[in-house]
């Protein structure tokens, strides 16, 4: 093994100042960068109200209000419109319950809105608008939207019910379940949570294996491009004469590696550095620097409380030896293939391979966060393939959702298969590193591998 190994040090050099002074890799360098650092003001941008928005006076000055039931609406009302800055002044005036709110809202007072509320099993709002200049129909969403969301205040207040007892009630709650069971010591221990993903937990999920799918596909693909570029260029017939397959199978991956990791620190990167600019252009309420939304609801959300340093820590070791893995595969794909034009054909192995794999983890996580259960025994096989691993361990367990024994476990099975792909890898690449013609089909490259075999 040694002196098939010998030599790998210049083979992940050489790799590496190809990769390096590349125009791909910089420009995918500068693409992910960027994206990262655009992510959250966009989001801000596009997801939520303008600062105008979130603190100018709603043009609506006047809330003309009918209903079955007038027991101290227009009160309640006021006083729930009084809570907030942007409807603080806006007055509120009790209709009779004959009139005609489609012939009032027209050329009486083009800075009201005649509401319509009914009580009954539950609250029903109609809101009537003239339609001028001065109201849009976004204003009145708003102060719709607005009221009906502090329909529970309102209707307390029509009852009567203090400030004190309305905040009481008004709290939000929360609940958990565990279950117990009697350990191998006798005591009891509390048996590790089995149930679906919430929402966040789900988007969380989702973005990281998309992220984890981008990673490895470009990192996959600049090796299997490599491997083509120097067979067409005869490159690797010079490095043949010194180093042995496995060393430069070894080299190639260990450069891919290297360059994940360092599209990774830029994404890492950028995203920091787009939570700073967030935060600047976005600032609170008193102009001081403010934590995303979706950052701080993640972080306040108690969503990674049961992460670890020694969880992430395997988490990322999964996903690197993900990127190995599927390195590996995409070599013997490169090696298929004798021209640079045929490089996506040979590619549709890899492919293949690749989308079983994440199409496993994302039905996984499809299937924990929409139908609340895992797939019993199978849950087990897509954590621990070497296919599938790669795409859902590290969110899983960064989440808490699997133990750190199966991450360890999974971890493991990923070293063993990765040695003897490595193996495998480097007696396919040496038989058809100096295969000239069309694209090589699965079951050529197998029978190509025994012939080899048989040959040692």
């Amino acid at each position: 093994m040694k002196n098939k190994m010998y030599g790998w040090q210049k083979v992940y050099g050489f790799s590496m100042k190809q990769r390096l002074k590349g125009k791909g890799f910089r420009i995918t360098m500068a693409v992910l960068f960027i994206v990262a650092l655009l992510s959250l003001p966009v989001m801000s941008l596009f997801g939520k109200k303008s600062k105008s928005e979130a603190t100018v006076k709603s043009p609506v000055t006047m809330v003309y209000v009918k209903s079955n039931t007038m027991e101290a609406l227009n009160g309640a009302l006021s006083r729930v419109l009084g809570q907030s800055d942007i409807y603080k002044d806006v007055s509120v005036s009790s209709a009779k319950a004959d009139d005609d709110f489609t012939n009032k809202a027209i050329s009486r007072d083009p800075r009201a809105v005649y509401m319509d509320i009914t009580i009954a099993n539950g609250v029903n709002y109609q809101a009537y608008y003239e339609g001028g200049d001065q109201v849009s129909k976004k204003n009145v969403e708003h102060i719709v939207d607005y009221i009906s969301g502090h329909t529970k205040e309102m209707l307390m207040y029509m009852k009567g019910l203090d400030e004190n007892t309305i905040q009481a009630l008004s709290k939000d709650y929360s609940s958990e379940i565990q279950l117990v069971s009697a350990g191998s010591n006798g005591a009891a221990e509390i048996v590790e949570d089995k149930e679906g993903l919430g929402f966040d937990e789900y988007g969380f999920s989702y973005a990281l294996l998309m992220a984890s799918m981008l990673l490895i596909m470009i990192g996959s693909s600049s090796v299997a491009d490599a491997v083509v570029t120097e067979k067409s260029t005869r490159v690797i017939e010079y490095l043949l004469i010194n180093v042995k397959p496995m060393a430069i199978v070894f080299g190639k991956i260990l450069s891919a590696v290297t360059t994940v990791l360092l599209e990774l620190v830029a994404v890492v990167v950028g995203f920091g550095c787009s939570v700073v600019a967030n935060g600047l252009l976005f600032p609170s309420a008193d102009g001081t620097f403010a934590m995303p939304q979706l950052v701080e609801s993640f972080l306040n959300g108690g969503m990674f409380a049961k992460a670890s340093v020694l969880g992430i820590v395997i988490s990322v070791l999964i996903f690197l030896l993900g990127v190995v893995f599927y390195g590996f595969v995409a070599g013997i794909a490169g090696a298929s293939v004798s021209r640079v034009e045929d490089t996506q054909e040979g590619m549709k192995l890899f492919t293949m391979v690749a989308i079983i794999g994440a199409y496993l983890a994302l039905f996984l996580i499809i299937s924990e966060s929409t139908a609340g259960s895992n797939w019993g025994p199978l849950t087990n096989v897509v954590y621990l393939l070497p296919l599938s691993a790669p795409f859902i361990m590290p969110e899983y367990l960064i989440l808490g959702k699997v133990s750190l024994a199966m991450g360890g476990l999974s971890l493991a099975i990923m070293v063993i298969c990765i040695i003897l792909m490595l193996i495998l890898v480097s007696n396919i690449y040496g038989a058809l590193i100096y295969h000239r013609g069309a694209p090589l089909k699965l079951k050529d490259i197998i029978g190509i591998s025994k012939a080899e075999r048989r040959h040692k």
